[in-house]
């Protein structure tokens, strides 16, 4: 299908830029052999390269890894967004079956099925790309703004990947910092472990990396589609909130903030399909050329357009437990609610009517028939949420009642939480940001961090034929939650052991 093909077409750009490089070391230094300083030295006085390296991580994150061969539910960063989304309790689907249906049955984490080989594929990857531009450019930091920049979004993009690769393949920090993460593989081969690093090892570089970047973006205009300041803040506002690191937490969240401004209605309800929304941190600018059709976030998520969502193929419903108790006044309420003004294509909706979840089919995203609309990885709003949770974590419920307050304003008018302390407090920041960043991958994260049970019989749309699979009622610490080393690492990387295989 169409997603194959682009995929097919990536590995085709990534040889030409090979070929392209090769060129120019053998004009450059015509010898059999060209040093591996030397290439460094050839990269460093072509920046153009650098950047293409950059940008091709960014379509890595974008579309997967270029040499993975995947299905149609298996794309790159928004897939697994969905996956790990439907790993929980917020998306339901009515019918155990078809794309997706895997993960929400908690078994697609075998070492040979394709989730975990393509997401641990995808995620060194973009290490692989982010240490060559590193080692090139680290001993020239402070001297060069374009190159800076560059080597910002390099250690953004490294400590980001290390972030979900821990997150997937081991407990949260707080379980057990020794205990065996992932190979840490960095710029300087002297600093590596090839082996299953331990947690703290690979949270510290994470922390180091995103500290860096941090320091080299500030004042960089890179836009939207880059890794920015305010990007890189936001994701180590994530980081730090797993390490406990409260206040800096917070701190980094509330300057993540500062790359967008809060949506009003239009904007909520406009289909979020388009970095010029003003919430939008970072995200991907769709083009025909890398259009991956059917093969792509709308096609599954927007159950209006010919993809994979309408009724007759894998429609994802809201669950229901959730969407009932967002408040009648709540503009987020427009996300969920079968539409027949936006069912252009006139599919047939009466299964989902008559089982009584027409309420529950979901509004959030939209795009038309081609599929050619932008990709969202990071809002404003969510910063909002990590930086109320940190201040209250913190114990500083002023504040987190102000930064509650700030974005519910604008989503429930008059609202005030001047009332709420305590648990209340609490749990009312937590089910916001559910409702909030519904479908944008946040919630594992969050559960997991929290150590929250995911209880699916709350709803009343999980297909019932989950509980043979003991998969509505679990720890979001379950086994089942993490994934598995795959095969191919383990049989060519003699520093894991099979013993080493997670449970």
């Amino acid at each position: 299908m169409k997603a194959n093909h682009i995929k097919y077409l990536l590995v085709l750009g990534t040889g030409a830029l090979i070929a392209s490089c090769s060129s120019d070391f053998l004009e450059t230094e015509p010898t059999s052999v060209v040093s591996g300083d030397r290439q460094n030295e050839i990269l460093l006085e072509n920046p153009e390269m650098l950047a293409s390296i950059i940008s091709g991580a960014y379509t890595t994150v974008y579309s997967g890894d270029p040499y993975m061969s995947s299905s149609q539910d298996d794309w790159g960063m928004s897939s697994y967004k969905i996956a790990t989304d439907v790993m929980c309790d917020d998306i339901a689907f009515f019918v155990n079956t078809g794309q997706f249906a895997f993960d929400q049955q908690l078994i697609f984490r075998e070492p040979d099925y394709r989730r975990p080989v393509s997401m641990w594929r995808q995620f060194y990857h973009i290490v692989s790309s982010a240490n060559t531009v590193i080692e090139v450019l680290k001993t020239s930091a402070g001297t060069n703004n374009e190159l800076d920049a560059m080597l910002g979004q390099a250690y953004a993009l490294r400590g980001w990947a290390y972030y979900w690769l821990i997150n997937m393949w081991q407990q949260p920090y707080d379980e057990n910092p020794d205990a065996l993460g992932v190979p840490l593989i960095l710029d300087d081969d002297s600093e590596s472990i090839i082996g299953r690093a331990p947690v703290k090892d690979v949270y510290a570089r994470i922390d180091a990396d995103l500290s860096q970047a941090c320091d080299l973006l500030k004042g960089k205009q890179l836009g939207n589609t880059a890794i920015n300041e305010y990007a890189a803040s936001g994701i180590y506002a994530n980081v730090l909130m797993f390490l406990g690191r409260y206040k800096e937490a917070a701190a980094r969240a509330e300057y993540a903030t500062k790359g967008g401004t809060l949506a009003g209605t239009n904007e909520l309800l406009a289909g979020m399909n388009s970095l010029s929304m003003s919430e939008v941190i970072w995200g991907y600018a769709v083009t025909e050329e890398w259009n991956l059709i059917y093969g792509s976030f709308m096609s599954h998520m927007n159950p209006y357009v010919d993809g994979y969502a309408p009724p007759g193929y894998y429609p994802k419903l809201g669950a229901s437990a959730l969407v009932d108790k967002i408040d009648a006044n709540d503009i987020r309420k427009g996300w969920f609610g079968y539409s027949e003004t936006l069912n252009t294509n006139k599919f047939d909706f009466s299964q989902i009517q008559t089982a009584g979840f027409a309420a529950y089919v979901p509004n959030k995203f939209l795009c038309p028939n081609n599929f050619l609309c932008d990709l969202i990885y990071m809002r404003v709003a969510e910063m909002y949420f990590v930086a109320a949770e940190a201040h209250y974590l913190n114990k500083d419920e002023a504040n987190a009642r102000k930064w509650l307050t700030d974005v519910m304003s604008t989503r429930i008018p008059g609202y005030d939480a001047s009332g709420k302390s305590g648990d209340a407090l609490y749990e009312e920041i937590c089910f916001q940001k559910r409702v909030e960043t519904w479908g944008e991958g946040c919630r594992i994260f969050d559960a997991k961090r929290r150590n929250e049970t995911i209880d699916r019989t709350k709803s009343t749309n999980f297909a019932a034929s989950l509980a043979s699979n003991d998969a509505m009622t679990y720890s979001a610490r379950d086994y089942r939650m993490i994934y598995k080393i795959p095969t191919v690492e383990l049989e060519n990387n003699t520093e894991i052991s099979s013993d080493q295989q997670n449970p």
